[in-house]
């Protein structure tokens, strides 16, 4: 029997777009697909990994992290490991989506699936997808800038992410009125012109139509007697509207990989670094003090979880620049101590990720301690 290639759908996005958060509410409402999650996050820990592993599905949902580095870039030597050991549960997949991390550009993956031919047999890219910070963008926070060496940079790699999706998603529009939604679409435009549909994620939802199953690549990479049929499934799945808001761009996006040279050398100015404190914290000192690091340095992420003083569990902390937020979610029992004689949960250290351009270790640390009165290291 024939066993027809996986569909992979790759996910990308500057750091704290929202891509986790989409693929968690995308995971609530997949009943029929049986999905294998790659994810791939820069720094010491996998948080998002966790957060996805919360959701209960049976066995209709595989999560596997890779951390520290770029998924398929250089020299990884994790890709094609992974791809394979996908390859060998193939009975028990129906689709694989790649979180790439928040530093990468989807480029080389795509490139990985459809230049090699072993992958090319196995393996089929299905589309992928950019998430886009939508107030950030509106801010003017991904803009080059003359004079800012930091700017510059998260310009390109976030130019980097557009031009090489087929779907913009525009995330975190909620507040957002109709005239700021044609303005973030004619920023899209403006800096991907390839893009082929831009949509809309209200409250960090995209409909599972308008991401998986959509077979975009399945002609270029199978070659020209698909392209009619490929054609056909793409029109009938997204030309339509969503939310009052309208599909453009349906000519053919040929993404020519195999001679674009694409973001494969890592800069070094962007760091990761963990910072741990086994005491507990007071929830507003906490946040004061993170919110003083992100104006302090050009901390772009910091995500994880922290025990708070008098909570029998602890908070989820995401932070985007300066937008710090708390909320009270379980943590995942891979992240959690097993439970002492007496039935209660013992408590782990909080932990703290920290991604940035040229951060420095020692500053954040202390100025945690300060505003604390804790001990972070």
């Amino acid at each position: 029997m024939i066993q027809l290639p996986l569909p992979v759908t790759i996910v990308t996005g500057f750091l704290g777009a929202g891509k986790t958060t989409l693929l968690s509410n995308l995971l609530r409402e997949t009943k029929k697909r049986r999905l294998a999650i790659v994810v791939n996050e820069f720094g010491e820990a996998s948080i998002d990994g966790a957060l996805l592993r919360d959701h209960r599905h049976g066995d209709k949902v595989q999560v596997q992290d890779i951390a520290n580095g770029l998924l398929a870039y250089g020299d990884d030597t994790s890709f094609m490991p992974l791809m394979a050991q996908l390859h060998e549960r193939r009975a028990l997949i129906d689709h694989i989506v790649v979180e790439t991390s928040g530093l990468a550009a989807p480029s080389a993956v795509m490139e990985r699936l459809q230049s090699d031919d072993v992958l090319a047999e196995r393996f089929v890219l299905d589309a992928a997808l950019a998430i886009v910070d939508t107030p950030l963008l509106l801010a003017g926070q991904f803009d080059a800038s003359a004079s800012d060496a930091t700017a510059n940079t998260i310009a390109d790699l976030f130019r980097q992410q557009l031009s090489h999706a087929d779907i913009v998603v525009l995330n975190k529009i909620d507040e957002l009125d109709q005239h700021a939604l044609i303005d973030a679409e004619m920023r899209i435009r403006a800096l991907a012109p390839s893009v082929r549909f831009i949509e809309l994620a209200y409250q960090a939802r995209l409909e599972s139509q308008l991401t998986l199953g959509l077979h975009l690549h399945a002609a270029a990479q199978h070659g020209h007697a698909h392209r009619q049929v490929t054609s056909t499934l793409a029109s009938s799945a997204l030309n339509r509207r969503l939310d009052g808001h309208s599909h453009s761009g349906l000519a053919p996006h040929l993404h020519g990989l195999t001679t674009h040279k694409h973001f494969h050398e890592h800069d070094p100015g962007w760091q990761s670094f963990m910072l741990r404190c086994s005491q507990p914290q007071n929830q507003a000192a906490l946040l004061h003090a993170l919110t003083q690091v992100s104006s302090d340095q050009a901390v772009m992420r910091v995500k994880g979880f922290v025990y708070i003083e008098g909570a029998h569990r602890p908070l989820l902390i995401q932070g985007v620049r300066t937008r710090i937020h708390a909320c009270d979610k379980p943590r995942h029992t891979a992240h959690s101590n097993a439970s002492n004689c007496h039935g209660q949960a013992q408590q782990m250290p909080s932990e703290l990720v920290f991604i940035g351009y040229h951060i420095r270790r020692e500053s954040v640390a202390e100025t945690l301690r300060r505003f604390t009165a804790t001990d972070w290291d």
